[in-house]
């Protein structure tokens, strides 16, 4: 069976724009410290996932959902086919291209200043990585992407360690807005320096840019309603 156009048409964005964000962290933030918390959450991820179906596809009797949490949570196993931007995807490839030519280009300006990522920013683009490389992984290997968890009662919406990843990564890319906000307004107190090196081109840039990025991925293969 050949590979559907969107799903094609969704890899090869998918590729671009995490390829220009590895390079963009390599250079900016620490390689070591992302490629451990990268490696680390791509592991839990697809051992979960494994789990997961070892135990509901070949557990003996009816078992479809494990409730926790008073039934707030539960685990099930579920073989997530749609894609969010499977539906009419022409225009994706080209905005990636364009959103890596952007990432490109705030990487060239950004490494005139010897700028480098803060932490939370390191923390929340690891995460935001390792969640899409998860996503990427289930749909090259299985063609969909398995999903076990679900919130609050009453919910369709499943989801997966990958998918917890990336929506932490945003959690605290918007903190870390939040924080270069307070600041330029003046409502922070920043740490005397003796002398200053010559300010980088604002960090709110290079977060608008990797969000505006994290987007269309999400967009191209993030999984959205369950089967």
């Amino acid at each position: 069976m050949g590979i559907r156009p969107a799903l094609l048409e969704a890899v090869v964005s998918s590729i671009i724009i995490l390829a220009v964000l590895i390079a963009f962290l390599a250079r900016f933030g620490s390689p070591r410290r992302s490629a451990a918390v990268v490696l680390g959450v791509l592991l839990l991820d697809q051992l979960s996932q494994a789990l997961a179906a070892r135990y509901f596809l070949l557990a003996p009797g009816p078992v479809r959902r494990i409730p926790l949490l008073g039934g707030w949570m539960t685990v099930s196993y579920v073989q997530n086919w749609y894609l969010g931007f499977g539906r009419g995807g022409q225009d994706l490839l080209l905005l990636s291209l364009l959103l890596a030519g952007m990432l490109i280009f705030l990487m060239y300006r950004l490494g005139r200043y010897h700028y480098r990522l803060a932490l939370l920013s390191e923390v929340a683009l690891s995460l935001l990585i390792a969640g899409l490389l998860g996503i990427l992984v289930d749909r090259l290997r299985l063609g969909y992407v398995v999903d076990f968890v679900r919130f609050m009662r009453g919910s369709d919406m499943a989801c997966n360690l990958a998918d917890l990843a990336a929506l932490l990564s945003g959690c605290l890319f918007a903190i870390r807005g939040a924080l270069l906000l307070a600041g330029a307004l003046g409502l922070t107190q920043p740490a005397p320096a003796p002398a200053p090196p010559p300010p980088p081109p604002s960090e709110v840039n290079a977060v608008t840019v990797i969000v505006l990025a994290t987007t269309a991925v999400l967009l191209a293969i993030w999984t959205v309603w369950p089967v």
